[in-house]
């Protein structure tokens, strides 16, 4: 019977060394925090002019602004199928996005 026990023990000592080797010997790139990339993007440049002066300037009525907004909607789902997530809205009016490095 003590055999039986000590063999046992032995069992489980080597078993508890084996998992406490394989957990060290794991690249550092898997316990590694994502790495991540912004972009600033302006919503003149969302809305596909040069500042927002321009905007203004075309914007006369609401279904302007409508449309002008709707380009920048389209603008923003394109960045967010090429993996882009907005992160905040700074004052501004920049829109901070954020995607994992590769």
């Amino acid at each position: 019977m003590r055999r039986k026990v000590a063999w046992a023990a032995v069992g489980a000592t080597v078993i508890l060394a084996a998992v406490v080797c394989s957990a060290r010997m794991q690249s550092p790139e898997t316990s590694a925090q994502p790495r991540w990339e912004y972009r600033i993007v302006s919503y003149a440049q969302l809305s596909g002019l040069e500042s927002l002066k321009d905007a203004l300037d075309k914007v006369r009525t609401v279904q302007e602004l409508d449309a002008l907004n709707n380009d920048v909607g389209h603008r923003m789902t394109d960045l967010g199928k090429q993996g882009w997530e907005l992160v905040c809205l700074q004052s501004d009016h920049n829109f901070v996005f954020k995607r994992k490095m590769p």
